[in-house]
């Protein structure tokens, strides 16, 4: 998680919580020039944080967080 959170602040961190829409997660996907499977698992903590806050009371409500399709399973 704090890899994920390592690659997160310097995109998001100046960002405001209604900055945060598809076509930010996809810009951010992007720019990332990471694997589709790094990005979903970095944007999936930006969105477990989201939730947290929410369930916590410091948000009244968390913006969809759009995560880029699952690739298929490696082969082992």
């Amino acid at each position: 998680m704090a890899y994920a959170i390592k690659a997160l602040a310097p995109w998001w961190g100046e960002s405001s919580i209604a900055a945060i829409s598809a076509a930010a997660c996809r810009r951010y996907t992007k720019d990332r020039a990471v694997k589709d499977a790094t990005a979903r698992r970095e944007l999936g903590v930006l969105s477990a944080a989201l939730r947290y806050c929410t369930r916590e009371g410091y948000l009244s409500s968390a913006p969809q967080v759009w995560l880029p399709a699952k690739g298929p399973p490696r082969d082992r």
